[in-house]
Protein backbone atom coordinates (compact mmCIF):
# COMPACT_ATOMS: atom_id res chain seq x y z
CA UNK A 1 0.00 0.00 0.00
CA UNK A 2 1.54 3.61 -1.22
CA UNK A 3 1.75 6.47 0.84
CA UNK A 4 -1.58 8.07 -0.39
CA UNK A 5 -3.52 5.07 0.16
CA UNK A 6 -2.43 4.38 3.60
CA UNK A 7 -3.22 8.30 4.60
CA UNK A 8 -6.71 8.12 3.33
CA UNK A 9 -7.31 4.18 4.71
CA UNK A 10 -6.42 5.92 8.15
CA UNK A 11 -8.47 9.00 7.44
CA UNK A 12 -11.47 7.27 7.19
CA UNK A 13 -11.14 5.00 9.46
CA UNK A 14 -10.86 7.91 12.41
CA UNK A 15 -14.27 9.63 10.54
CA UNK A 16 -15.90 6.26 11.22
CA UNK A 17 -14.79 5.91 14.14
CA UNK A 18 -15.40 9.50 15.43
CA UNK A 19 -18.57 9.32 13.84
CA UNK A 20 -19.36 5.94 15.86
CA UNK A 21 -18.59 7.88 18.95
CA UNK A 22 -20.65 10.81 18.08
CA UNK A 23 -23.63 8.52 17.42
CA UNK A 24 -23.40 6.20 20.31
CA UNK A 25 -22.64 9.51 22.19
CA UNK A 26 -26.15 10.99 21.07
CA UNK A 27 -28.20 8.00 21.95
CA UNK A 28 -27.01 7.32 24.91
CA UNK A 29 -27.70 10.94 25.96
CA UNK A 30 -31.04 10.62 24.50
CA UNK A 31 -31.09 7.56 26.83
CA UNK A 32 -30.23 9.42 29.64
CA UNK A 33 -32.89 12.03 29.39
CA UNK A 34 -35.61 9.57 29.09
CA UNK A 35 -34.22 8.17 32.64
CA UNK A 36 -33.43 11.06 34.57
CA UNK A 37 -36.22 10.62 36.23
CA UNK A 38 -36.01 6.77 37.55
CA UNK A 39 -34.22 5.90 40.22
CA UNK A 40 -33.08 2.76 41.66
CA UNK A 41 -34.64 1.26 44.84
CA UNK A 42 -33.45 2.63 48.15
CA UNK A 43 -31.21 -0.19 50.07
CA UNK A 44 -30.55 -0.17 53.65
CA UNK A 45 -27.65 0.23 54.63
CA UNK A 46 -25.49 -2.83 56.33
CA UNK A 47 -22.09 -3.27 57.30
CA UNK A 48 -20.26 -6.53 58.51
CA UNK A 49 -19.54 -4.67 62.03
CA UNK A 50 -22.75 -4.71 62.72
CA UNK A 51 -22.89 -8.14 63.23
CA UNK A 52 -20.31 -7.77 66.17
CA UNK A 53 -22.44 -5.03 67.63
CA UNK A 54 -25.40 -7.49 67.85
CA UNK A 55 -23.55 -9.84 69.76
CA UNK A 56 -22.02 -7.29 72.00
CA UNK A 57 -25.99 -5.85 72.44
CA UNK A 58 -27.01 -9.57 73.31
CA UNK A 59 -24.45 -9.13 75.74
CA UNK A 60 -25.37 -6.36 77.31
CA UNK A 61 -29.15 -7.64 77.69
CA UNK A 62 -28.24 -10.51 79.36
CA UNK A 63 -25.40 -9.28 81.67
CA UNK A 64 -27.65 -6.20 82.21
CA UNK A 65 -30.29 -8.71 84.24
CA UNK A 66 -28.02 -11.10 85.45
CA UNK A 67 -26.38 -8.11 87.34
CA UNK A 68 -29.80 -7.04 88.69
CA UNK A 69 -29.08 -3.57 86.87
CA UNK A 70 -31.55 -1.15 85.50
CA UNK A 71 -31.34 0.02 82.02
CA UNK A 72 -28.43 2.42 81.02
CA UNK A 73 -28.88 5.89 79.84
CA UNK A 74 -26.39 7.42 77.89
CA UNK A 75 -25.89 10.94 76.99
CA UNK A 76 -23.95 11.80 74.06
CA UNK A 77 -21.57 15.00 73.95
CA UNK A 78 -20.83 16.55 71.27
CA UNK A 79 -17.88 14.80 69.16
CA UNK A 80 -15.96 16.91 66.79
CA UNK A 81 -13.52 16.62 64.30
CA UNK A 82 -10.56 18.72 64.92
CA UNK A 83 -8.83 17.11 61.71
CA UNK A 84 -9.69 19.68 58.97
CA UNK A 85 -10.77 16.92 56.98
CA UNK A 86 -14.03 18.61 55.65
CA UNK A 87 -15.15 14.75 54.17
CA UNK A 88 -15.43 13.75 58.07
CA UNK A 89 -18.63 15.10 59.73
CA UNK A 90 -17.92 18.22 62.42
CA UNK A 91 -19.89 16.24 64.76
CA UNK A 92 -20.24 11.99 64.49
CA UNK A 93 -22.64 11.72 67.21
CA UNK A 94 -24.86 10.57 65.07
CA UNK A 95 -22.45 7.98 64.31
CA UNK A 96 -22.33 7.28 67.88
CA UNK A 97 -26.41 6.83 67.72
CA UNK A 98 -26.47 4.88 65.04
CA UNK A 99 -24.16 1.81 66.35
CA UNK A 100 -26.25 1.83 69.47
CA UNK A 101 -29.27 1.52 67.88
CA UNK A 102 -27.47 -1.63 66.33
CA UNK A 103 -27.20 -2.83 69.66
CA UNK A 104 -31.00 -4.11 69.60
CA UNK A 105 -31.15 -3.82 73.04
CA UNK A 106 -34.08 -1.91 75.17
CA UNK A 107 -31.35 -1.68 78.42
CA UNK A 108 -29.58 0.96 76.64
CA UNK A 109 -30.80 4.35 75.77
CA UNK A 110 -29.63 7.53 74.68
CA UNK A 111 -30.11 10.71 74.22
CA UNK A 112 -27.28 13.66 72.50
CA UNK A 113 -26.90 16.62 74.55
CA UNK A 114 -27.17 18.80 71.84
CA UNK A 115 -29.47 19.08 69.29
CA UNK A 116 -28.16 18.05 65.45
CA UNK A 117 -28.44 21.80 64.44
CA UNK A 118 -25.55 22.72 66.28
CA UNK A 119 -22.73 21.95 63.75
CA UNK A 120 -25.01 22.59 60.87
CA UNK A 121 -23.32 24.63 58.01
CA UNK A 122 -26.77 26.43 57.60
CA UNK A 123 -27.73 29.74 59.80
CA UNK A 124 -29.91 27.02 61.91
CA UNK A 125 -27.07 26.92 64.13
CA UNK A 126 -27.83 30.10 64.91
CA UNK A 127 -31.19 29.31 66.86
CA UNK A 128 -29.12 26.96 69.07
CA UNK A 129 -30.33 28.86 72.27
CA UNK A 130 -34.24 28.83 70.84
CA UNK A 131 -33.63 24.94 69.86
CA UNK A 132 -32.68 24.30 73.67
CA UNK A 133 -35.04 26.14 75.16
CA UNK A 134 -37.75 23.94 73.14
CA UNK A 135 -36.21 20.27 73.78
CA UNK A 136 -37.72 18.73 76.92
CA UNK A 137 -35.44 18.04 80.17
CA UNK A 138 -33.93 14.49 79.35
CA UNK A 139 -33.55 11.69 81.89
CA UNK A 140 -31.21 11.64 84.33
CA UNK A 141 -27.91 9.87 82.61
CA UNK A 142 -26.31 7.23 84.04
CA UNK A 143 -23.15 7.63 82.08
CA UNK A 144 -21.43 10.51 79.52
CA UNK A 145 -19.96 9.97 75.66
CA UNK A 146 -17.39 12.09 74.90
CA UNK A 147 -14.67 12.29 72.64
CA UNK A 148 -12.87 13.42 69.08
CA UNK A 149 -11.33 12.52 65.82
CA UNK A 150 -8.03 12.92 66.83
CA UNK A 151 -6.74 12.50 62.96
CA UNK A 152 -7.14 12.26 59.22
CA UNK A 153 -3.80 11.76 57.96
CA UNK A 154 -2.31 10.00 54.67
CA UNK A 155 -0.04 7.70 56.43
CA UNK A 156 1.13 5.96 52.86
CA UNK A 157 1.68 7.03 49.24
CA UNK A 158 3.05 4.56 46.23
CA UNK A 159 2.49 5.13 42.46
CA UNK A 160 3.43 3.30 39.86
CA UNK A 161 4.03 4.55 36.35
CA UNK A 162 4.82 2.43 33.31
CA UNK A 163 5.52 4.07 29.75
CA UNK A 164 6.59 2.31 26.64
CA UNK A 165 7.17 4.46 23.22
CA UNK A 166 7.42 3.05 19.96
CA UNK A 167 8.39 4.82 16.03
CA UNK A 168 8.62 2.85 12.82
CA UNK A 169 9.52 3.83 9.14
CA UNK A 170 10.12 7.32 7.78
CA UNK A 171 9.49 10.46 5.90
CA UNK A 172 5.65 10.57 4.95
CA UNK A 173 4.98 6.88 6.30
CA UNK A 174 6.37 7.27 9.95
CA UNK A 175 4.74 5.81 12.62
CA UNK A 176 4.60 6.65 16.11
CA UNK A 177 2.72 4.85 19.06
CA UNK A 178 2.68 4.36 22.97
CA UNK A 179 1.56 2.26 25.73
CA UNK A 180 0.51 3.99 29.50
CA UNK A 181 0.02 2.09 32.78
CA UNK A 182 -0.19 4.50 35.89
CA UNK A 183 -1.50 2.82 39.14
CA UNK A 184 -1.25 4.45 42.55
CA UNK A 185 -2.39 3.91 46.07
CA UNK A 186 -3.03 6.49 48.76
CA UNK A 187 -3.91 5.40 52.51
CA UNK A 188 -5.63 7.67 54.80
CA UNK A 189 -5.96 6.43 58.75
CA UNK A 190 -9.04 7.70 60.26
CA UNK A 191 -8.29 8.05 64.36
CA UNK A 192 -11.13 8.04 66.74
CA UNK A 193 -10.67 8.40 70.35
CA UNK A 194 -14.03 8.43 73.19
CA UNK A 195 -14.16 8.19 76.82
CA UNK A 196 -17.02 7.50 79.44
CA UNK A 197 -17.58 9.39 81.64
CA UNK A 198 -19.77 9.37 85.31
CA UNK A 199 -22.21 12.16 85.00
CA UNK A 200 -19.90 14.03 87.69
CA UNK A 201 -17.45 13.98 84.79
CA UNK A 202 -15.10 11.40 86.35
CA UNK A 203 -13.61 8.84 83.59
CA UNK A 204 -15.02 5.51 83.86
CA UNK A 205 -11.81 3.26 84.94
CA UNK A 206 -10.74 1.83 81.70
CA UNK A 207 -13.57 3.29 79.56
CA UNK A 208 -11.37 5.15 77.12
CA UNK A 209 -10.39 3.56 73.60
CA UNK A 210 -8.79 4.58 70.66
CA UNK A 211 -9.25 2.99 67.19
CA UNK A 212 -7.83 3.56 64.13
CA UNK A 213 -8.99 2.48 60.43
CA UNK A 214 -7.44 3.07 56.89
CA UNK A 215 -9.21 4.15 53.98
CA UNK A 216 -7.48 3.63 50.77
CA UNK A 217 -7.78 5.19 47.41
CA UNK A 218 -6.39 3.51 44.33
CA UNK A 219 -6.19 5.20 40.63
CA UNK A 220 -5.14 3.22 37.19
CA UNK A 221 -4.59 5.59 34.04
CA UNK A 222 -4.46 3.58 31.03
CA UNK A 223 -3.58 5.07 27.38
CA UNK A 224 -2.79 4.34 23.89
CA UNK A 225 -2.26 5.55 20.84
CA UNK A 226 -0.97 5.06 17.76
CA UNK A 227 -0.12 7.65 14.72
CA UNK A 228 0.82 7.22 10.87
CA UNK A 229 1.76 10.30 8.76
CA UNK A 230 0.21 12.31 11.68
CA UNK A 231 -2.69 10.61 11.33
CA UNK A 232 -4.21 7.82 14.03
CA UNK A 233 -6.08 7.81 17.29
CA UNK A 234 -5.65 7.62 20.98
CA UNK A 235 -7.48 5.92 23.75
CA UNK A 236 -7.16 6.03 27.17
CA UNK A 237 -9.30 5.55 31.01
CA UNK A 238 -8.54 6.66 34.03
CA UNK A 239 -9.93 5.13 37.16
CA UNK A 240 -10.02 6.48 40.70
CA UNK A 241 -11.78 4.02 43.39
CA UNK A 242 -12.25 5.53 46.76
CA UNK A 243 -13.16 3.78 50.09
CA UNK A 244 -16.20 6.18 51.75
CA UNK A 245 -14.58 7.63 55.11
CA UNK A 246 -17.61 7.78 56.43
CA UNK A 247 -17.50 3.98 56.47
CA UNK A 248 -14.45 3.81 57.71
CA UNK A 249 -15.68 6.29 60.42
CA UNK A 250 -18.78 4.28 61.48
CA UNK A 251 -16.53 0.88 62.18
CA UNK A 252 -14.07 2.60 64.25
CA UNK A 253 -17.04 4.02 65.80
CA UNK A 254 -18.43 1.22 66.36
CA UNK A 255 -15.33 -0.74 67.80
CA UNK A 256 -14.62 2.02 70.30
CA UNK A 257 -18.49 2.11 71.85
CA UNK A 258 -18.36 -1.71 72.47
CA UNK A 259 -15.08 -1.43 74.32
CA UNK A 260 -15.54 1.57 76.44
CA UNK A 261 -19.65 0.54 77.20
CA UNK A 262 -17.79 -3.21 78.04
CA UNK A 263 -15.62 -1.43 80.70
CA UNK A 264 -18.62 0.91 81.87
CA UNK A 265 -21.29 -1.62 82.08
CA UNK A 266 -18.69 -4.65 83.69
CA UNK A 267 -19.26 -7.30 80.84
CA UNK A 268 -16.43 -9.30 78.85
CA UNK A 269 -16.95 -7.46 75.45
CA UNK A 270 -14.01 -9.29 73.70
CA UNK A 271 -15.82 -12.19 73.58
CA UNK A 272 -18.16 -10.39 70.69
CA UNK A 273 -15.41 -10.68 68.06
CA UNK A 274 -11.82 -11.95 67.35
CA UNK A 275 -11.12 -8.43 66.60
CA UNK A 276 -10.27 -7.31 70.01
CA UNK A 277 -7.50 -9.00 73.12
CA UNK A 278 -8.26 -10.28 76.03
CA UNK A 279 -9.26 -7.63 78.93
CA UNK A 280 -7.27 -8.48 81.68
CA UNK A 281 -7.66 -5.34 83.78
CA UNK A 282 -11.53 -5.60 82.99
CA UNK A 283 -11.95 -8.96 84.49
CA UNK A 284 -9.76 -7.53 87.91
CA UNK A 285 -11.90 -4.71 88.03
CA UNK A 286 -15.04 -7.40 87.87
CA UNK A 287 -13.54 -9.72 90.25
CA UNK A 288 -12.21 -7.01 93.00
CA UNK A 289 -16.23 -6.11 92.80
CA UNK A 290 -17.59 -9.82 93.11
CA UNK A 291 -15.02 -10.27 96.16
CA UNK A 292 -16.26 -6.86 98.11
CA UNK A 293 -20.32 -8.40 97.86
CA UNK A 294 -21.44 -9.89 101.10
CA UNK A 295 -21.94 -13.31 100.99
CA UNK A 296 -25.77 -12.64 100.83
CA UNK A 297 -25.67 -10.52 97.84
CA UNK A 298 -23.19 -12.44 95.73
CA UNK A 299 -25.27 -15.81 96.03
CA UNK A 300 -28.16 -13.53 94.72
CA UNK A 301 -26.26 -12.22 91.63
CA UNK A 302 -25.16 -15.62 91.24
CA UNK A 303 -28.31 -16.94 91.53
CA UNK A 304 -29.59 -14.14 88.98
CA UNK A 305 -26.58 -15.12 86.42
CA UNK A 306 -27.49 -18.97 86.76
CA UNK A 307 -31.05 -18.11 85.78
CA UNK A 308 -30.06 -16.41 82.85
CA UNK A 309 -27.90 -18.74 81.67
CA UNK A 310 -31.02 -21.68 82.03
CA UNK A 311 -30.73 -23.20 85.44
CA UNK A 312 -34.44 -24.15 86.70
CA UNK A 313 -34.44 -22.00 90.02
CA UNK A 314 -37.10 -20.67 91.58
CA UNK A 315 -37.23 -17.13 90.00
CA UNK A 316 -40.32 -15.90 92.70
CA UNK A 317 -37.46 -15.68 95.16
CA UNK A 318 -34.40 -13.56 94.99
CA UNK A 319 -32.46 -15.73 97.40
CA UNK A 320 -31.58 -19.24 96.78
CA UNK A 321 -34.39 -21.77 98.11
CA UNK A 322 -33.25 -25.37 100.18
CA UNK A 323 -33.60 -26.81 96.10
CA UNK A 324 -31.82 -23.65 94.36
CA UNK A 325 -29.06 -24.09 96.70
CA UNK A 326 -28.59 -27.84 96.35
CA UNK A 327 -28.04 -26.87 92.42
CA UNK A 328 -25.63 -24.24 93.23
CA UNK A 329 -23.15 -26.68 95.70
CA UNK A 330 -23.46 -29.63 92.55
CA UNK A 331 -22.33 -27.09 90.10
CA UNK A 332 -19.72 -26.10 92.74
CA UNK A 333 -18.81 -29.90 92.90
CA UNK A 334 -19.14 -30.42 88.95
CA UNK A 335 -16.44 -27.89 88.25
CA UNK A 336 -14.08 -29.10 90.98
CA UNK A 337 -14.56 -26.08 93.76
CA UNK A 338 -15.51 -26.34 97.50
CA UNK A 339 -18.65 -27.17 98.25
CA UNK A 340 -19.17 -27.45 102.14
CA UNK A 341 -22.60 -25.37 101.92
CA UNK A 342 -23.14 -21.71 100.45
CA UNK A 343 -23.26 -19.94 103.66
CA UNK A 344 -19.84 -21.24 105.44
CA UNK A 345 -17.87 -18.02 106.13
CA UNK A 346 -14.59 -20.06 105.03
CA UNK A 347 -16.70 -21.14 101.16
CA UNK A 348 -16.69 -17.31 100.17
CA UNK A 349 -13.84 -17.71 97.78
CA UNK A 350 -14.95 -20.62 96.19
CA UNK A 351 -18.66 -18.80 95.48
CA UNK A 352 -16.39 -15.97 94.15
CA UNK A 353 -14.80 -18.19 91.58
CA UNK A 354 -17.91 -19.84 90.53
CA UNK A 355 -19.23 -16.29 89.69
CA UNK A 356 -16.42 -15.68 88.09
CA UNK A 357 -16.94 -18.31 86.25
CA UNK A 358 -20.75 -17.83 85.33
CA UNK A 359 -19.34 -14.37 84.32
CA UNK A 360 -17.12 -15.58 81.79
CA UNK A 361 -18.79 -18.35 80.13
CA UNK A 362 -21.92 -17.02 80.22
CA UNK A 363 -23.84 -18.34 76.74
CA UNK A 364 -25.37 -14.38 76.51
CA UNK A 365 -26.58 -15.75 72.66
CA UNK A 366 -29.51 -17.71 74.79
CA UNK A 367 -29.39 -15.67 77.89
CA UNK A 368 -30.70 -12.46 75.60
CA UNK A 369 -33.33 -14.94 74.85
CA UNK A 370 -34.15 -15.75 78.43
CA UNK A 371 -33.76 -12.28 79.54
CA UNK A 372 -37.04 -11.69 77.38
CA UNK A 373 -38.78 -14.93 79.31
CA UNK A 374 -37.58 -13.46 82.65
CA UNK A 375 -38.80 -9.57 81.99
CA UNK A 376 -42.55 -10.84 80.69
CA UNK A 377 -42.62 -13.22 83.53
CA UNK A 378 -41.80 -10.65 85.48
CA UNK A 379 -44.07 -8.00 84.18
CA UNK A 380 -47.05 -10.63 84.20
CA UNK A 381 -46.73 -10.79 88.00
CA UNK A 382 -46.65 -7.48 88.73
CA UNK A 383 -49.99 -6.91 86.42
CA UNK A 384 -51.86 -9.80 88.29
CA UNK A 385 -50.70 -8.32 91.81
CA UNK A 386 -52.00 -4.43 90.55
CA UNK A 387 -55.22 -6.02 89.28
CA UNK A 388 -56.02 -8.09 92.62
CA UNK A 389 -55.24 -5.41 94.50
CA UNK A 390 -57.75 -3.03 92.56
CA UNK A 391 -60.23 -5.95 92.47
CA UNK A 392 -59.70 -6.00 96.39
CA UNK A 393 -60.10 -2.51 96.37
CA UNK A 394 -63.31 -2.59 94.47
CA UNK A 395 -64.84 -5.41 96.50
CA UNK A 396 -64.14 -3.66 99.99
CA UNK A 397 -64.67 0.40 98.93
CA UNK A 398 -68.09 1.71 99.83
CA UNK A 399 -68.77 5.32 99.57
CA UNK A 400 -71.38 7.46 101.63
CA UNK A 401 -74.16 7.65 99.15
CA UNK A 402 -74.20 4.09 99.40
CA UNK A 403 -75.50 4.75 103.17
CA UNK A 404 -77.77 7.75 102.23
CA UNK A 405 -75.45 10.13 103.01
CA UNK A 406 -74.50 12.88 99.84
CA UNK A 407 -71.65 11.52 97.92
CA UNK A 408 -69.27 14.14 99.90
CA UNK A 409 -69.50 13.36 103.43
CA UNK A 410 -66.85 12.10 105.66
CA UNK A 411 -67.67 7.97 106.90
CA UNK A 412 -65.01 5.37 108.21
CA UNK A 413 -66.66 1.55 107.12
CA UNK A 414 -66.48 -0.70 109.61
CA UNK A 415 -66.25 -4.14 107.70
CA UNK A 416 -68.05 -7.52 110.08
CA UNK A 417 -67.50 -9.60 106.90
CA UNK A 418 -64.86 -12.01 109.21
CA UNK A 419 -67.44 -11.64 111.93
CA UNK A 420 -70.31 -13.74 110.87
CA UNK A 421 -72.03 -13.82 114.36
CA UNK A 422 -75.41 -11.59 115.17
CA UNK A 423 -74.37 -11.38 118.43
CA UNK A 424 -70.92 -10.24 118.00
CA UNK A 425 -71.98 -7.79 115.35
CA UNK A 426 -74.72 -6.29 118.01
CA UNK A 427 -72.15 -5.65 120.52
CA UNK A 428 -69.77 -3.63 117.86
CA UNK A 429 -72.38 -1.71 117.41
CA UNK A 430 -73.22 -0.68 120.27
CA UNK A 431 -69.74 -0.24 121.53
CA UNK A 432 -69.76 2.06 118.84
CA UNK A 433 -73.15 3.89 119.19
CA UNK A 434 -71.80 4.39 122.89
CA UNK A 435 -68.43 6.28 122.18
CA UNK A 436 -70.26 8.72 120.33
CA UNK A 437 -67.92 8.78 117.44
CA UNK A 438 -70.72 9.82 115.01
CA UNK A 439 -73.97 8.98 113.16
CA UNK A 440 -74.11 5.40 112.62
CA UNK A 441 -75.56 3.18 109.56
CA UNK A 442 -75.83 -0.36 108.47
CA UNK A 443 -75.36 -1.51 104.86
CA UNK A 444 -78.59 -2.52 102.40
CA UNK A 445 -76.34 -5.16 101.34
CA UNK A 446 -73.59 -5.60 102.88
CA UNK A 447 -72.35 -6.66 106.64
CA UNK A 448 -71.01 -3.42 106.35
CA UNK A 449 -71.74 -0.47 109.22
CA UNK A 450 -71.13 3.55 108.41
CA UNK A 451 -69.71 6.05 111.37
CA UNK A 452 -70.25 9.58 110.10
CA UNK A 453 -66.84 11.11 111.31
CA UNK A 454 -63.76 11.49 109.52
CA UNK A 455 -61.85 10.20 112.90
CA UNK A 456 -60.19 6.91 111.69
CA UNK A 457 -57.93 7.26 115.20
CA UNK A 458 -61.76 7.05 117.25
CA UNK A 459 -63.54 4.47 115.79
CA UNK A 460 -60.63 2.27 116.05
CA UNK A 461 -60.02 3.00 119.54
CA UNK A 462 -63.65 2.56 120.55
CA UNK A 463 -63.92 -1.07 118.96
CA UNK A 464 -59.81 -2.10 119.72
CA UNK A 465 -59.75 -0.24 123.20
CA UNK A 466 -62.99 -1.89 124.69
CA UNK A 467 -61.64 -4.80 127.10
CA UNK A 468 -64.88 -6.96 126.45
CA UNK A 469 -63.80 -7.40 122.84
CA UNK A 470 -60.82 -9.02 121.16
CA UNK A 471 -60.21 -8.16 117.25
CA UNK A 472 -57.60 -7.94 115.09
CA UNK A 473 -58.11 -4.35 113.44
CA UNK A 474 -56.57 -3.61 109.81
CA UNK A 475 -56.93 -0.57 107.62
CA UNK A 476 -57.56 -1.57 103.94
CA UNK A 477 -56.73 0.25 100.86
CA UNK A 478 -59.13 2.34 99.16
CA UNK A 479 -60.73 5.68 98.78
CA UNK A 480 -62.66 5.84 101.86
CA UNK A 481 -61.42 4.92 105.51
CA UNK A 482 -62.06 0.82 105.50
CA UNK A 483 -61.54 -0.68 108.87
CA UNK A 484 -61.43 -4.91 108.59
CA UNK A 485 -63.05 -6.86 112.04
CA UNK A 486 -61.31 -10.40 112.15
CA UNK A 487 -61.07 -12.41 115.15
CA UNK A 488 -57.65 -12.46 116.47
CA UNK A 489 -55.62 -15.83 115.06
CA UNK A 490 -55.16 -17.23 119.29
CA UNK A 491 -58.80 -16.84 120.10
Amino acid sequence: MNHRSMTQFITAATVMVFAVSAFAGDKSADRQRAQAGIFPPALSLARQVDEVLKRFGNMVTAYNVASGQEPVTIEIDFLGNQTGNNQLPADFAQWVRDALDKLGSDRIRNYRLLPAAFDSQTQSGIALPQLLGQRPKPPQATFRLTGIIEGSTQVFTRDRNGRLDGTAGGGHTAGDSSLTLDHSLTVTAITIGLTLELPNGIAVPGATAVYRIDAKQTEKNHGFSFYVGGNGFGLGSDVKVTQDPTDALYYAVAMNVVQVLGNGLGVPYYLCSSSFLPDTSLDERVRGIVARKTQADLERQLKRYMIVDGYKLDRQSADFTSLDRAKAIKEMSTRGLAANGLQDEWNHAATIELMMQFWRSLDFQKGASMVEVILADTEWRQREVLEQQERTRSATTASSSEFGWPANVGIVVVDLSRVPDPSTQARILAVLQMCGCGEIRKHPTRPYLAVKTSDKAAVQYAIGGNRLLSFELVWLPGNTPHLLVAPLASK
